[in-house]
């Protein structure tokens, strides 16, 4: 609970900071009038219940998103100056950092994102049949995942490699989704880039700080029903929130990355449990929740944020830890059991 409460303040921050900064480009408004207004809307919408505000606006911004990136492929595929550079080796590194955990880190952050698992009791509460939750959540994934590979192509044929990529490098995403939109596809581009990565990080921003504020009642079994209840909880959170917007975007945005990490683990590790006191098979989920341990405490060993150790002490530390750790779950949660990979 206490680090979705945590991820959730760190997400609010980063998607209404890039936001921010992409509508004072636009607009030359200060970015922190911005931020202001931005996190009114947050607070208004986490307090307001989930059919009001969230719940009409979602669908149709989402189908936007899709439609952007469509747009996006299209005009690079069928302008001749933009080819999809095959993957190579020379220039390859940005950094002087290890390639494991950075690079999974941030991979990880769109392939098993852990902050999305806290906005599972929202959705499900929003679904008439159960039936949907395969379609709803699986499809979503798979959904996310497709965006991802078009954006990852269209950034590597726009910027024609990784040295051009590098320019960028430290700056908010936002900021290079901008420049290929309204060069690609011009003014509806300038559009789609306001849509796309100005208000769908915003409707994300405030799904967060909800699922911040509902884990915060539900732990210390706090009513909710009334508006200054929510209130109560939701200020305090709010606060900490657009405090964090005034520090480095890099340097909250590799923090949000590892937090959603160590969600993941969380909910891998809880869906692993329900899967041998079924009798299923749980290698499915134990699997990428040790996979995603290791990479978590290696990063949080060797990073500039973190302990800074050697990559080769620290990547050694992570195995060691995610070892021992497996052995005791599998002995912890195997007993009741003799052959629990029995479907």
């Amino acid at each position: 609970g206490f680090i979705i409460v945590v991820t959730g303040i760190l997400v609010g921050a980063v998607f209404a900071t890039g936001s921010a900064n992409l509508l004072s480009s636009f607009t030359g408004v200060e970015t922190h009038i911005l931020l202001v207004i931005i996190f009114a809307y947050f607070l208004i919408a986490t307090l307001l219940p989930v059919d009001k505000i969230i719940g009409k606006i979602y669908p149709i911004f989402g189908i936007v998103f899709l439609i952007m990136a469509i747009v996006m492929i299209s005009a690079l595929l069928m302008n001749p100056h933009y080819t999809i550079p095959e993957f190579t080796t020379p220039g390859l590194y940005l950094t002087t950092k290890s390639i494991f955990p950075f690079l999974f880190v941030t991979i990880a952050c769109g392939a098993i994102s852990g902050f999305h698992s806290s906005q599972s009791p929202i959705v499900a509460r929003c679904m008439e049949n159960e039936k949907d939750m395969r379609l709803v959540f699986y499809g979503a994934m798979v959904v996310e995942g497709i965006l991802a590979l078009i954006w990852a192509a269209i950034a590597m044929a726009f910027f024609h490699g990784q040295p051009q990529l590098a320019v960028i490098y430290g700056a908010t995403p936002a900021v290079g989704v901008n420049e290929i939109a309204t060069t690609l596809v011009g003014p509806i581009g300038l559009v789609l880039t306001i849509i796309g990565v100005v208000i769908c990080p915003i409707t994300t921003g405030d799904t967060a700080l909800r699922a911040a504020r509902i884990t915060v009642a539900d732990g210390f079994k706090l009513d909710q029903k009334t508006l200054m209840s929510r209130l109560k909880i939701a200020l305090p959170l709010f606060i900490i929130s657009f405090g964090l917007t005034f520090i480095d975007f890099s340097l909250i945005w590799r923090y949000m990355a590892w937090a959603q990490l160590f969600i993941a683990v969380a909910v891998l590790l809880a869906a692993t449990v329900y899967l041998i006191e079924n009798k299923k098979h749980f290698i499915i989920t134990f699997a990428p929740a040790i996979v995603c341990l290791v990479i978590a405490i290696a990063y949080i060993l060797q990073a500039p944020e973190g302990l800074r150790l050697d990559s080769f002490v620290s990547n050694l530390i992570s195995v060691i830890i995610t070892a021992i750790f497996s052995v005791y779950f599998i002995f912890k949660y195997r007993k009741p059991s003799k052959d629990l990979n029995e479907a």
